[in-house]
């Protein structure tokens, strides 16, 4: 049996607020919503809060692209036209000139998140709340997961790395087209 290769966890961003802190701001948030009827402001009552650590790959990237593609640049005309009574009448239409291009363009990525849990289904919600403050990352220690869930990443590096190329790919598209 071939051994895992173990990559070393490299920081993680602790928690901002304990689970009375997020109680506190979710009723200061209901207070300042008009139309939740206040019997339900009102009421005290504990949101049930399950945080739990989730593992991300991270890439930074330096991407040069060379590219060919035809480019379309739209112009108006005006022509002439003969109806079948003879009648003439002057119209404006669109003229597309397509040329040839070639070049290269330089992207730089830094902090590309890429969720490394197999076992979170949709990553959209996730990716939503997740607004990590790279400033504020720790060296990895496993005090920090005291108390709490965490997952081990489950993604490898390869297809973490696949997923960071397509999320960039569109950036490089526009980057071309402009």
């Amino acid at each position: 049996k071939m051994e895992e290769e173990i990559i070393p966890i490299s920081g993680i961003v602790p928690f901002r607020f304990n689970k009375k802190q997020c109680n506190d701001k979710f009723h200061s948030w209901l207070k300042g919503k008009f139309f939740v009827p206040n019997k339900f402001k009102n009421t005290s009552f504990e949101l049930d809060i399950y945080p739990i650590y989730l593992p991300f790959w991270t890439f930074d990237m330096e991407c040069f692209t060379r590219y060919q593609a035809r480019r379309g640049d739209h112009r108006y005309v005006t022509v002439t036209k003969t109806d079948a009574q003879g009648n003439k009448r002057r119209e404006r239409e669109r003229v597309t000139d397509w040329s040839f291009r070639t070049g290269t363009c330089r992207n730089s990525f830094d902090d590309i998140l890429v969720m490394g849990s197999k076992e979170q289904k949709s990553c959209y919600h996730i990716y939503k709340v997740c607004n990590f403050d790279f400033n504020s990352m720790e060296k990895f220690n496993t005090q920090y997961l005291v108390g709490y869930q965490s997952e081990k990443i489950s993604v490898p590096l390869e297809e973490g790395f696949e997923k960071a190329k397509a999320s960039v790919k569109f950036q490089i598209e526009r980057t071309i087209e402009y």
